[in-house]
């Protein structure tokens, strides 16, 4: 998972971020769980570039995690965040 912020009329990416890393968020990342047990965690089996993506799994209703980038100074409507999710198909 990568996450891009470019200015528009030159480019220069704020933020280029993977988890191939072992350090788990990676620096300056912040992982929060307010409700429930499971949290955010490093997987090197189911990436869409790289070899490693974060990845939470909601098997319960009653959970609350976040996954919070470093600070980021962005412009209205010039900056993009850009960023792979990938969701099951069932519900348990």
């Amino acid at each position: 998972m990568a996450i891009l912020i470019a200015i528009q009329g030159w480019t220069q990416v704020t933020l280029n971020e993977g988890f191939e890393g072992s350090a788990f968020p990676p620096e300056d990342w912040t992982k929060v769980t307010t409700q429930g047990t499971v949290s955010w965690e490093r997987l090197t089996s189911s990436s869409p570039r790289g070899t490693a993506s974060a990845s939470v799994n909601y098997q319960s209703p009653n959970h609350t995690n976040y996954l919070i980038t470093p600070k980021l100074n962005v412009t209205a409507g010039l900056d993009t965040i850009s960023f792979w999710v990938k969701c099951p198909n069932y519900y348990s």
